[in-house]
């Protein structure tokens, strides 16, 4: 019997590397592209006038002033997504000019964490299965919803998009499995 299950759980371990590795080849490719990636239209419309003021005065208070002002005319325009704009001018606008493609990095990162987190949490918490059985699950999961993605254009390449969107999203499957955590003991 310990042989059988032994060869059983090496044979699990081999699946969960070999899981890993498709992983990986799904997500390589994003992040490789992500390095011709570049600002639309948008993202240079709201960090614009953030990365004039850096450029002129290399103020930090005077950036952050044209932030605030920049948020509080934004709210009363166009909509009321105040902090997520502020932060977008902030990450766009003078320090990460030339690192548009961090983003996808933070998003598709995030999202992925997120994502394992909760479905190892549910997985093992509530229906008591172990590690590599749950990782192997999560990680097929994972990777067909990377793949599946009606718009990953948005979802991680868009930083506007990526950081109202997916990132929040992210937050909410990490707050769901530390609820989890929280209500079901093992």
């Amino acid at each position: 019997m310990k042989k059988l299950l032994s060869k059983e759980d090496t044979q699990l371990k081999i699946i969960f590397v070999g899981m890993i590795f498709v992983l990986l080849a799904v997500l390589i490719p994003l992040y490789v592209i992500s390095h011709y990636n570049f600002m639309s239209m948008d993202d240079v419309a709201y960090a614009a006038e953030a990365i004039q003021i850096w450029k002129e005065s290399h103020s930090v208070l005077q950036l952050f002033a044209s932030i605030i002002t920049y948020c509080q005319s934004f709210w009363q325009e166009w909509a009321g997504i105040v902090t997520a704009q502020g932060l977008l001018i902030l990450i766009m606008g003078p320090f990460v000019e030339n690192s548009y493609y961090m983003s996808t990095y933070i998003t598709l990162t995030c999202f992925i964490v997120s994502e394992l987190f909760l479905f190892l949490v549910i997985l093992i918490r509530i229906f008591h299965a172990d590690f590599f059985r749950s990782a192997i699950i999560s990680i097929c999961i994972i990777s067909l919803q990377i793949l599946l993605t009606p718009y990953p254009n948005e979802a991680f390449y868009w930083i506007c998009g990526a950081v109202s969107y997916t990132c929040p999203y992210s937050e909410a499957m990490l707050l769901c499995g530390m609820l989890v955590l929280l209500y079901c003991r093992p």
